[in-house]
């Protein structure tokens, strides 16, 4: 019998490139479904003692008078009232409040180059029949890749005493170079800059907050 290795030989060789394309493939599948997450830079300071009672009553207000012009601060404020609920605060519904939240944020755009492969463009000549002919090369490098918006966004809480004007608490939040805009971004920061209400004084990390299908970080 006479076996016709080299058939056999690039066979295997086949095989072995086509589970390695398949493995490649799951490996891309695997990533395609893992969760997104948003980094959020995050800061909060805590007075010593801090302590509000129970249910204290809150009300969201505007950090400076501009914004209460932005037609956003009212569904924004809205999310902080109800983010806030979750700790214990009410509404005051009017009344006097026992300590206000003030909201500040803020959000601009950014342009930046995406990140893609560098592809070489050469331009050469060779003989032209078969004595005669000149040769040389001319070459260039083009990144690939063309420029997105990305965004810068910022979020500033604040919880002051009514009494007294003392401030209480204090959080700031940062994404910096997100795909969300501010309307898309701002719940995902709120919680990372209220994940374990009031946190520790001083103290700066970044919280890695999962995003909904469909959503680009």
């Amino acid at each position: 019998m006479r076996v016709i290795t080299p058939f056999f030989n690039g066979f295997e060789r086949a095989a072995r490139r086509l589970r390695g394309a398949l493995i490649m493939a799951v490996l891309l599948m695997l990533g395609a479904c893992a969760t997104r997450t948003l980094p959020v830079q995050v800061t909060r300071f805590v007075e010593p003692g801090f302590a509000l009672g129970p249910a204290p009553r809150a009300e969201v207000v505007p950090a400076h008078p501009e914004l209460a012009k932005d037609p956003d601060f009212v569904a924004f404020g809205n999310l902080v009232g109800e983010r806030m609920r979750r700790f214990g605060f009410r509404p005051a519904d009017g009344g006097e409040p026992d300590v206000r939240i003030r909201l500040d944020y803020d959000g601009r755009a950014v342009e930046t180059r995406a990140a893609g492969p560098r592809i070489g463009i050469g331009i050469g000549a060779g003989h032209a029949g078969r004595h005669v002919g000149f040769g040389g090369s001319l070459g260039t490098t083009v990144a690939t890749g063309g420029r997105r918006k990305v965004y810068d966004h910022r979020i500033h809480l604040s919880l002051v005493r009514a009494s007294d004007g003392r401030v209480l608490w204090e959080g700031r939040a940062f994404a910096n170079g997100t795909r969300l805009d501010l309307k898309a971004a701002f719940p995902v920061m709120l919680d990372a800059l209220l994940a374990e209400f009031p946190g520790r004084s001083g103290e700066t990390r970044t919280v890695e907050v999962p995003l909904e299908p469909g959503h680009q970080r």
